[in-house]
């Protein structure tokens, strides 16, 4: 992104630019956007407005594409959209005991003074995700990879994409309220040791590690019946390095992270000349069937409870007339509590 105009706050200058140490405060980050040129927070064309909204007291709302991809398949998972004519909003379950690397919307491009510490928000905490804690160096220029596990017995609903809303004229545009994943704090170095070599190590959006992970690269009986079973996931995955390794130059560009959020956030429609596979083919727009069987992903607990308890009821019934003896009774019980 480059300068920020017409943000009516502005930040004041710190008078000891040159030695500016310790977190930056909402002032700060829009000083550094605005007046130094070296720190950059690209949402596409025309993103200024939209970036000014995500920064914090002292810290960025960091939201999510709908690239998710589970470590222990390899595979992108499962994007559902909601079904609604006036919006467009995306969403994924996190599957128990499972972690998803989540690709940012935002590409961050730090200089060598500042660097950067994403955490977990308390509202995903709260709903039982793990904690998220990882740095980012700095010179660092690229999307960042956000880890979020479940360590829980239940799956975990995650909205993702950018959420659009239809207007008047049944155009979409970026709706106000954007689904917040993690926390960019940033805090100045006291030392500039850092040169562009430092930041070369790593691709943008570390898609080594993507690619460490994938399901081609995973071994055993259990990741083949995986890989055969999980077809649509396994071409969205290959559809997804494909734009990658064909867009790879073009993305680290204002107008070429456009065009990859529209594929991989907004979800837009394009019309083709061709046939050509889109992301858009493999997002599941949601049906009654579909919610219930969300309903029970995120309530599956109450459901077991419910069902234990309507299965020890009938048993019970059973044993009071005198259908069921009391050791095949208490067998039973014991059985199912187990």
């Amino acid at each position: 992104m480059g300068k920020i105009e017409n943000i009516t706050e502005k930040a004041t200058t710190n008078v000891l630019y040159n030695n500016k140490k310790g977190l930056l405060s909402r002032a700060d980050i829009i000083d550094e956007l605005t007046n130094s040129d070296k720190l950059k927070i690209n949402l596409g064309i025309n993103d200024e407005e939209i970036v000014t909204q995500s920064i914090q007291s002292a810290s960025y709302d960091l939201t999510p594409t709908i690239i998710a991809m589970s470590s222990k398949l390899g595979m992108l998972e499962t994007v559902y959209k909601v079904d609604s004519v006036y919006s467009n909003s995306f969403y994924i379950y996190v599957k128990p005991k499972d972690t998803v690397l989540i690709i940012s919307n935002e590409l961050i491009a730090l200089p060598n003074n500042i660097m950067g510490y994403v955490t977990s928000r308390v509202s995903n905490v709260v709903n039982g995700f793990g904690h998220i804690s990882t740095t980012v160096d700095p010179n660092w220029q690229g999307a960042l990879l956000i880890a979020l596990s479940n360590p829980s017995n239940h799956s975990l609903k995650v909205k993702v994409g950018i959420t659009t809303k239809k207007d008047i004229h049944n155009q979409y545009s970026i709706s106000d309220e954007q689904n917040a994943l993690a926390s960019l704090t940033l805090h100045y170095v006291c030392t500039h040791e850092y040169d562009l070599m430092s930041a070369s190590v790593y691709k943008n959006m570390r898609v080594d590690l993507l690619e460490s992970i994938k399901y081609d690269n995973k071994h055993g009986i259990k990741s083949y019946f995986r890989t055969k079973f999980h077809f649509k996931r396994r071409k969205f995955t290959e559809y997804f390095f494909d734009y990658i390794r064909a867009n790879e130059k073009n993305m680290r560009t204002p107008e070429g992270w456009s065009d990859f959020l529209d594929e991989f956030s907004k979800v837009t429609p394009k019309l083709n000349t061709i046939n050509e596979p889109r992301a858009i083919d493999f997002v599941i727009t949601e049906t009654r069937l579909q919610r219930i069987i969300c309903f029970i992903n995120e309530h599956n607990k109450a459901f077991t409870v419910g069902l234990i308890t309507c299965i020890i009821t009938g048993l019970f019934f059973l044993y009071k007339q005198n259908i069921i003896d009391f050791n095949i009774f208490s067998k039973i019980i014991e059985w199912i509590l187990n």
